[in-house]
């Protein structure tokens, strides 16, 4: 069944393992999920659902994961046990792949020159579609952005975002051996119980 409406993707939850479906305009970002899912088991094994297979050039884009046992704890206060595995988790996520391994990864879309290029390109379409007081609000943005000294910028030392990682794959996190939590608790921390792995990001 599917466990969220259709949005870039939809989830179907089976006994054994999840299979996540995109749109087609959606392909990029099921490749990332599949990058990330495999880097993943490649270096931090057991930390996320295990990817099982994936059709990157299907009509609709899939991808199938392992699924992990657990009830979803969305809307709920965790507990200080489950914080702290969270934090280990996240911690050994951001560390687990090679720097060298991250270089070859393509950087994803939405990095912050990318963007300040698309706002550039936006803001003459859109201003003549637009109120005076919101075309003065735009020039107020561009005036600050212009300012602000992040176009001069270098790139930002987040490695880890060049793959997706720590995006929809985060969700699906297993806590950490040793930290004192039993992983069906971090699944259902993750708020998903899901074993796409424990259905993963990059995102139900």
């Amino acid at each position: 069944m599917t466990s969220v409406p259709w949005s870039t993707h939809a989830v179907d939850l089976r006994s054994d393992c999840v299979i996540k479906r995109f749109r087609r305009e959606s392909r990029g970002e099921c490749e990332r999920e599949w990058r990330a899912l495999t880097l993943l088991a490649a270096y931090a094994p057991g930390l996320a659902p295990a990817p099982q297979s994936a059709d990157i050039g299907a009509e609709e884009p899939v991808v199938v994961m392992s699924r992990l046992p657990g009830k979803p704890l969305r809307g709920e206060v965790l507990d200080d046990q489950q914080l702290k595995a969270l934090a280990v988790a996240v911690s050994r996520l951001h560390a687990a792949v090679p720097m060298d391994v991250l270089a070859g990864v393509p950087v994803r879309r939405g990095q912050q020159h990318g963007l300040i290029a698309q706002i550039r390109a936006w803001v003459p379409q859109a201003r003549s579609r637009v109120s005076v007081e919101v075309g003065e609000a735009m020039n107020r943005g561009l005036n600050w952005l212009a300012g602000s000294g992040m176009e001069a910028a270098g790139r930002p030392n987040v490695p880890m975002n060049r793959s997706g990682i720590g995006g929809g794959s985060m969700r699906w996190l297993q806590p950490p051996v040793g930290a004192g939590v039993e992983r069906s608790s971090w699944s259902r921390a993750r708020g998903a119980g899901c074993s796409q792995s424990r259905c993963g990001d990059a995102g139900c």
